[in-house]
C-alpha cells in the first residue's frame, strides 16, 4: 500500500512539472499597435498596399511591404522602450550641449500655454508653433527591434506645406538640432528629425578613396539592401522603413496634421519632401536626392562623398533632382572643408558666397560659406547647424538668417511675407 501511494505521488509531481514547462509563453515581439482600432485607412502590415514599393513610383526594392511600428512589451532587446505621446517640456534647449550626440529627454522650450517657441522676447521667430513637438521612439518595425532608437522629433505650424526630412550627423540624434528644426517648422514646413543608423565611424572615414564604398554604405542605410563589410543595416532599420513608420505614428497621433500627404498607402511622395542633413546625414540626403526627384536638398557641413580625385560611384549616374534646388552651407574652418567643397563641385552646385554670416541676395548662389570662428576644426564641422551653434546677444542662433534663407529657396511659405521675400 505504501508503495502504491508513493508511485501516485511521483506521478502527480511529474504531471505538475511537465504542465508548467509546456505552458505557452508570450512572444517578446507580440504587442499591440500604438494606434487605435480603425484609425488608419489600411491595416498596417496587412499587405493592403498591393506590393507597391515605398520608395515611390517606378522604383523597386525589397521593402515592398509597409513597415509596421509597434511598441515592444517588457523583456527582450526592446525592454521598456515605448512609443511616447508628445509631452510639453519646461526645459529650454541647452546653449552649448556636449559635442557627442546623446539621446536626451528634454524638448524645445515651451511657453506658459504649452506652445513651443525659441529665443527671447526680441526673437523675430518668437511666434509659437501650433502644437508641441512630437517626441517618440519607434520601438519595433515589422517585429524587429529598432536600433539605434533615439527619439524622433516632429512639428508643424500648418496642415499644408512640404515635409522637411532631417538626418543627423554621425553619433548625433534629432534632439541635437531642435533650434534648426524649430526654425524650419516656423517657416511653414512639416518637420521630421529622423534617427537612423549613423553609429561608429563616419562614412568619410570608412570609405576614403574607395568609390564603391560610398554607394554600398549609403544605399544599405537607405533601404537595407546590399549589406557589405562596410554596412549591415537590415530592412527594418533602414531610412525608408523608419520614415514610413514615423509618418504612420504622426497620422494617428495628429490626425488633422496633414502627415498622410507624404505617404500614399505605402508609396512615399518624394516630390513633396525636402531632404536635409548634417555631415553623414547630409551625405545620406544627397544620395536620396540623387536617386529620387525630391522637392529640394539642404546640406550642412556636407556631403563628404569625395576624397582627392575619387568620388562616390553613384555620382556617375544622372541625378534625379536638379542642382537648382540644392543648397549647401559650411564653415571655412571645418576639418572636412576641402572634401566638402569638392563634393559640391561634383553635385554641380554653382555660385558661392563667403562671409561671416552668408545670406545671399540671389537664388543663384548655392554654396554658402561662413568665416565665423567656431572653435577648432572639429567644432567648426559640428556647429553650423547643431544646437551648440553660436548665439547672438538675443539668444538666437547667429546662423538663423542663413537657415531661413536656405529654407525659403525651396519653399516660400505663403503665410510669411519675410519668407516670400527671402525666396524671391
Amino acid at each position: 500500500m505504501t508503495l502504491v501511494l508513493l508511485c501516485i505521488a511521483v506521478l502527480v509531481l511529474v504531471t505538475v512539472e511537465t504542465g508548467s514547462a509546456t505552458k505557452p509563453t508570450a512572444s517578446s515581439t507580440q504587442a499591440s499597435l500604438p494606434f487605435s482600432a480603425g484609425s488608419h485607412p489600411a491595416p498596417l502590415g496587412s499587405g493592403a498596399q498591393t506590393g507597391r514599393s515605398p520608395y515611390g513610383p517606378g522604383t523597386h526594392g525589397s521593402a515592398a511591404r509597409r513597415p509596421t511600428a509597434v511598441a515592444p512589451v517588457n523583456g527582450g532587446d526592446g525592454a521598456g522602450v515605448q512609443i511616447t505621446a508628445p509631452v510639453a517640456s519646461k526645459t529650454a534647449p541647452p546653449k552649448a550641449p556636449a559635442g557627442s550626440g546623446g539621446d536626451t529627454d528634454n524638448e524645445a522650450a515651451t511657453g506658459s500655454d504649452g506652445s513651443l517657441s525659441v529665443g527671447g522676447t526680441g526673437d523675430p521667430l518668437s511666434r509659437s508653433l501650433t502644437m508641441n513637438p512630437f517626441h517618440f521612439r519607434l520601438g519595433l518595425i515589422n517585429g524587429a527591434v529598432v536600433k539605434p532608437d533615439a527619439r524622433d522629433w516632429a512639428a508643424r505650424t500648418v496642415s499644408s506645406g512640404p515635409l522637411l526630412l532631417f538626418l543627423p550627423a554621425t553619433g548625433h540624434v534629432p534632439d541635437n538640432y531642435r533650434r534648426f528644426l524649430t526654425v524650419a517648422a516656423q517657416s511653414g514646413y512639416h518637420v521630421l528629425g529622423l534617427d537612423f543608423w549613423n553609429q561608429g565611424k563616419a562614412v568619410a572615414n570608412i570609405c576614403g578613396v574607395d568609390a564603391r564604398c560610398y554607394t554600398q554604405v549609403q544605399r544599405n542605410r537607405f533601404s537595407g539592401e546590399g549589406a557589405s563589410q562596410f554596412s549591415k543595416v537590415d530592412e527594418a532599420n533602414s531610412v525608408v522603413s523608419r520614415l514610413t513608420a514615423a509618418l504612420d505614428y504622426l497620422v494617428v497621433h495628429d490626425p488633422g496634421g496633414g502627415w498622410s500627404q507624404y505617404d500614399h498607402q505605402g508609396v512615399i511622395d518624394w516630390d513633396n519632401i525636402v531632404v536635409a542633413g548634417h555631415s553623414q546625414g547630409g551625405g545620406e540626403s544627397a544620395y536620396i536626392a540623387h536617386r529620387f526627384r525630391v522637392m529640394g536638398q539642404l546640406t550642412f557641413s556636407s556631403p563628404i562623398i569625395t576624397d582627392q580625385d575619387v568620388r562616390a560611384s553613384w555620382l556617375k549616374t544622372r541625378s534625379a533632382t536638379p542642382a537648382s534646388v540644392m543648397y549647401a552651407f559650411d564653415d571655412v574652418h571645418d576639418e572636412f572643408y576641402p572634401r566638402i567643397v569638392g563634393s559640391w563641385r561634383q553635385l554641380h552646385l554653382s555660385g558661392r558666397l563667403t562671409a561671416r554670416v552668408p545670406v545671399p541676395t540671389s537664388s543663384k548662389v548655392h554654396q554658402l560659406v561662413s568665416t565665423y570662428v567656431l572653435g577648432d576644426p572639429g567644432q567648426s564641422h559640428i556647429r553650423s547647424v547643431a544646437d551648440n551653434t553660436p548665439l547672438n546677444d538675443k539668444g538666437t542662433p547667429v546662423f538663423e538668417p542663413v537657415w531661413k534663407w536656405m529654407l525659403a529657396q525651396v519653399y516660400k511659405n505663403p503665410s510669411d511675407p519675410a519668407a516670400v521675400a527671402a525666396g524671391s
